[in-house]
């Protein structure tokens, strides 16, 4: 082969990703506020970019996002380029700006209404093209409407709802009241104007009431009105039965058949797109409802009284009738009666009513009695014990009464004449205290009670212990003195007194005594003042102590506790004739029982942790004995 002496040459250039950056972020802004500029990237990362305000160059800056957001805040409309853009030393083209607005002020005014466009009614559905004029300085509005309703087409666009425009469509809901409220602002980033509204009647009233007769006859005409009910356009009317209306406003004539016997008249308003439900009325050919006379029916000989029914419509006369000995005329719902000396019985008064088409209803009585003051239901305050005290007494009040007040001879009342007195009894035995009511008709029946100035008999008298032998010492009796009031005092006797020894106190319910000897007795409590005394009495028959030793403390037949004195414990020690279920009882020195125990031997008895002097009765089915034991 041959050898190539010739060559060429070319140049091979390698094309890079072309670079380019574009700004963007036209906006408006409230002065001192800032927004945010973009800017997007072509080409390979990362970019250095520089941009300008037109009077200042920033950057250049490293971008390692694409796009590049940068916050701005410019005291002044500024309109904001890119200088320079490159990546990887290869520069690139830039393109776009962001021009700022700022503003200084809220829009110049508030929005002017009424709205353009604005139905004079809505309903549920009801499509409606609003606008108002715009406002200088606004760069927007706010508009509002209730709950349901949705702007420009769209069910997503509820309330508050912003346009660029001083106009949009609203698609209203259903109304929740009488009124739909449509809001609007104006506004601009530094903020809004005060928010304008403008109410347009939805749901309209139901007529409040018919006004007409409830009475019409056969062949007649009637005419029946309302009161115009606010934003009604129309008014719908019907009845029932043989009749016709005439007419659609808030008054219509109505012709009533040969057959007419009565019906239902109805009427609905209408505004719009809307009906209210019915207002209705019954109106028959003769009365259904009767009423009774109203008045005063307690009434005195010589007075003057006045009784009426209500009117009613369609009546064309009251036919009254009164009790014998009362006089009186009218063929009005009202009469004035005059019930004159006669008059000593009760009797009924009566009214019946003629309507105008001839017929007469059943008559409704009620009775007028004679007008004394009843007897009075009671009377509060103390009834024995009243010696030489001042009591306080009252009965219930009457309506229109004074009060009549009688006391024992002797007594002085205070306050005669009302329905609370106070009486200071002296020295005496027994009588009344009465009341009695009168008015104008004169006095009614008294009430009394029986009143006494010595005190009342005290309570049945109990015993602790219930049962027991002789000698005993401490035994207490007690009475239930809740019964007695007034001025007393109290004294206990033991009748024979060489029976027992009355230890004390005296002048109060209870009582302790030392019982000596056994035998039939009796146990007094009397109480008593300066008038008189009043005495309960307990019979008893206390029966001697059998066992064999008085002295138990020493001696070997008979019961031995020790140790006395003692702390914690005492042996009882039983004789073997004293049989088996002793009962052994424990008091305290004032006769309370501290515990109950039944033993068949000796045994040891717990004490209470109380140091004094205490009482163990030991009783047997034939004897007791009660034995004294300190307690350290």
């Amino acid at each position: 082969m041959g050898t190539c002496s010739s060559y060429d040459e070319m140049t091979v250039t390698v094309a890079t990703t072309p670079v380019s950056a574009i700004i963007s972020g036209d906006t408006t802004i409230c002065n001192g506020g800032q927004t945010q500029l973009k800017i997007d990237f072509t080409g390979n990362g990362p970019f250095d970019y520089s941009y300008t305000n037109g009077t200042t160059v920033f950057g250049p800056f490293t971008a390692v996002t694409n796009p590049e957001i940068i916050w701005v805040n410019p005291a002044s409309t500024t309109n904001y380029q890119l200088v320079s853009v490159s990546s990887g030393g290869t520069s690139g083209t830039v393109s776009g700006s962001a021009n700022i607005q700022i503003l200084t002020a809220l829009p110049s005014s508030n929005v002017t209404l009424p709205f353009n466009g604005m139905p004079t009614h809505i309903c549920n559905g009801t499509t409606a093209n609003l606008s108002i004029a715009s406002v200088a300085g606004a760069t927007n509005y706010i508009w509002d409407a209730p709950a349901g309703s949705y702007f420009n087409g769209n069910p997503l666009n509820t309330s508050p709802y912003t346009s660029t425009l001083p106009s949009v469509q609203i698609t209203f809901g259903a109304p929740s009241g009488s009124f739909y409220t449509i809001g609007v602002q104006a506004a601009n980033p530094c903020g809004t104007t005060l928010r304008k509204i403008e109410k347009v009647r939805g749901i309209i009233s139901t007529p409040s009431v018919i006004n007409g007769l409830t009475i019409a006859c056969a062949n007649t005409n009637g005419n029946y009105s309302i009161n115009a009910v606010t934003g009604a356009t129309s008014y719908q009317w019907s009845i029932t039965g043989d009749a016709t209306v005439s007419g659609n406003g808030t008054s219509v004539s109505i012709s009533f058949g040969p057959t007419w016997s009565g019906g239902t008249l109805c009427v609905a308003a209408q505004a719009g797109c809307y009906t209210t439900v019915s207002k209705c009325m019954n109106i028959e050919n003769t009365l259904t409802t009767v009423y009774a006379p109203t008045g005063t029916f307690t009434a005195c000989p010589n007075s003057v009284l006045t009784y009426s029914v209500p009117s009613q419509p369609g009546v064309a006369s009251y036919n009254w009738a009164l009790p014998i000995g009362a006089s009186g005329y009218s063929t009005t719902n009202s009469i004035t009666v005059t019930f004159g000396p006669n008059f000593v019985n009760s009797g009924n008064i009566c009214v019946s009513s003629t309507t105008i088409c001839g017929t007469t209803t059943p008559p409704k009585c009620k009775t007028i009695k004679i007008g004394l003051p009843g007897r009075p239901s009671s009377i509060t305050g103390a009834t024995t014990g009243l010696c030489n005290v001042s009591e306080s007494y009252s009965c219930p009040i009457m309506s229109g009464a004074t009060y009549n007040w009688t006391a024992p001879s002797g007594a002085v009342i205070t306050g005669n004449g009302n329905n609370a007195i106070t009486v200071d009894y002296g020295t005496f035995s027994s009588g009344s205290l009465c009341v009695s009511a009168t008015n104008s008709c004169g006095t009614g029946s008294p009430r009394c009670i029986a009143v006494k100035g010595a005190p009342s008999k005290p309570g049945a008298i109990s015993s602790l212990p219930s049962t027991w032998c002789t000698p005993a010492t401490n035994v207490q009796f007690n009475s239930n003195i809740s019964n007695l009031a007034g001025n007393y005092s109290l004294k206990w006797q033991i009748a024979p007194s060489a029976n027992a020894t009355i230890i004390g106190p005296n002048n109060t319910n209870q009582m302790s005594a030392d019982w000596l000897a056994s035998g039939t007795a009796s146990v007094q409590l009397m109480a008593y003042n300066t008038c008189g005394s009043a005495t309960t009495t307990l019979a008893l028959n206390i029966p001697a102590c059998k066992l064999s030793a008085s002295n138990f403390n020493n001696r070997q037949e008979g019961v031995l506790i020790y140790p006395n004195p003692a702390s914690d414990f005492v042996t009882i020690q039983l004789p073997e004739d004293l049989g088996s279920d002793i009962t052994v009882e424990l008091y305290t020195s004032e006769g309370s029982l501290v515990s109950r125990r039944i033993i068949n031997s000796t045994q040891l008895f717990s004490l209470p942790p109380s140091a004094g002097l205490y009482f163990i009765r030991v009783i047997s089915p034939q004897q007791s004995q009660t034995i004294k034991l300190v307690v350290e």
